[in-house]
């Protein structure tokens, strides 16, 4: 029985497919060009080396696979890795082994702080990944508010303590156009208390707006301007900069991947600059899906160009969005480190709903 066309695209498609997951792994693990003899080792459809050379001239037509040196085997490419991990992502399942640790460890931090928690996590995931990890916080104005005090302080300025839903305290200092008292600031955090507890500082900041618009004429000027502070307090607080942790920078040291040291250098900079690594991953993370795998120039940070990122998005109980990540060369064991960062993204979640 003769095989129709469309059924014959679809075995070389398959063989194809075959051939770069074989270039992929092998290269992941050890680093070098892959030939066509070690893919025939390993092939499923039991493939001859002379075949296979065939295949890998065609991915590397097609932009999948590239030959460093003309006697030399293949490595992928971007591109290569790009179509590997899309394949990849559609059926993964965490090691048995890696969630064994990770409960482990995770079961030793419940009850504790936010902050220690995102910290001690990107010490964990670090050790486990040997790259490094970053743990991004949820943006402060969807955090829920818990307490809020208003401290007097000379020159019309006031300190401004606030303490989120999720027991983390944010202070900040703003300058009053009114002199307050200290009684006076004190009507005004239980005024908030009073009408705003368990509300995100975002939706709180917008009602205050709304009533100094909607009621102007209802209020005296100097409760217009309490309420004026008040806006101006939780919008301060709420734009207060997202915390970032990152840990195992020193990994980075010992992988051949980076042996340029201009390149090391650039990277090892970024990681130290906490308020730019931020505002970076805010850029290329977004939420709009819960896992990403972001290869090579696809960040769009050139210090980053010869990296990979893999980031899984976590909620608390006010749904504000964080992020889990691990930043490694591209010949990075995607197989298993997607899953390990999804895993970890969904046990900080856990603990922080609990």
């Amino acid at each position: 029985m003769t095989m129709s066309a469309e059924g014959r695209n679809v075995r070389l498609e398959a063989r194809r497919h075959e051939v770069l997951e074989a270039v992929v792994r092998r290269y992941t693990a050890n680093g070098e060009p892959v030939g066509s003899k070690v893919v025939a080792e390993t092939s499923r459809e039991g493939l001859s080396p002379a075949t296979i050379r065939h295949l890998m001239a065609q991915l590397e037509e097609d932009g999948l696979l590239s030959q460093p040196h003309t006697s030399a085997g293949r490595i992928p490419t971007d591109k290569g890795y790009r179509r590997y991990v899309d394949r990849l992502v559609r059926d993964l399942r965490i090691m048995r082994s890696d969630q064994t640790a990770i409960d482990r460890r995770m079961q030793a931090l419940e009850g504790i702080g936010v902050e220690e928690l995102l910290e001690r996590v990107a010490e964990m995931l670090s050790g486990l990944s040997r790259n490094v990890a970053i743990l991004l916080s949820p943006a402060a104005g969807a955090e829920r508010l818990r307490h809020i005090s208003f401290v007097r302080l000379p020159g019309r300025r006031i300190l401004v303590v606030l303490v989120s839903g999720t027991a983390q305290v944010k202070d900040c200092i703003v300058r009053a156009e009114e002199d307050f008292s200290q009684e006076e600031l004190d009507r005004m955090s239980r005024y908030l208390l009073d009408h705003f507890a368990g509300k995100d500082l975002i939706t709180i900041r917008n009602d205050l707006v709304d009533r100094m618009h909607e009621e102007r004429n209802l209020y005296r000027r100097a409760w217009r301007q309490a309420l004026s502070l008040c806006e101006e307090s939780l919008r301060t607080c709420a734009e207060g900069p997202r915390e970032v942790f990152v840990d195992g920078t020193a990994h980075f040291i010992r992988k051949p991947d980076f042996s340029d040291l201009q390149r090391l250098s650039e990277l090892c900079a970024m990681f130290a600059q906490k308020e730019r690594l931020v505002r970076i991953l805010s850029d290329v993370l977004g939420a709009e899906s819960e896992l990403q795998v972001r290869i090579g120039a696809e960040s769009g940070i050139a210090a980053m160009r010869d990296c990979a990122i893999i980031t899984a998005r976590y909620a608390g109980l006010n749904a504000a969005i964080g992020h889990v990540g691990v930043v490694g060369p591209m010949r990075m064991p995607y197989d298993r480190m997607i899953p390990v960062v999804a895993y970890v993204a969904s046990s900080v979640e856990r603990i922080l709903r609990n």
